[in-house]
C-alpha cells in the first residue's frame, strides 16, 4: 500500500520516482542532492507488525499545483514538509481525517 500511495502522490506532483525498494523495508527512502536545501525523503516506522510512512519531506522541489489530497492514503503520517515549493490552494478537506499529523510545513521563501 505504501509504495502504491507514494507512486500516486509522485504522479500527482509530476515526480518520476523509482521505487525499486519499499521505503518501509529499509526505514527510509531518499533522493540524494548536492543542494542541501532540496530534500526528497520518506521516513518509516514500525508499529506492531506493520511498517508505516510517518514523514514525507519534499523541500525545494519546484512543485506546482494544488496540495495533493492523496497524502491521506498515508494513514500514519505525522510530518509533512512541502516548504519552498509553488503549491497553491487550501489544505484539502481529506487531510482532516489524518489523525496522526503533528507538523505541516508549507512556507515559501521569496
Amino acid at each position: 500500500m505504501t509504495v502504491g500511495a507514494l507512486k500516486e502522490i509522485g504522479k500527482k506532483l509530476s515526480k518520476h520516482w523509482n521505487f525499486s525498494e519499499d521505503p518501509c523495508m529499509s526505514g527510509e527512502w531518499a533522493i540524494k542532492s548536492d543542494n542541501k536545501t532540496n530534500v526528497n525523503n520518506v521516513t518509516c516506522a514500525s508499529r506492531g507488525i506493520n511498517c508505516n510512512i510517518v514523514s514525507i519531506s519534499l523541500k525545494g522541489q519546484s512543485l506546482v499545483g494544488i496540495l495533493p489530497p492523496e497524502l491521506v492514503k498515508l494513514r500514519y503520517l505525522e510530518n509533512i514538509d512541502l516548504a519552498r515549493n509553488l503549491l497553491s490552494g487550501p489544505i484539502p478537506p481529506e487531510w482532516g481525517s489524518m489523525e496522526h499529523i503533528l507538523n505541516m510545513y508549507f512556507f515559501l521563501y521569496p
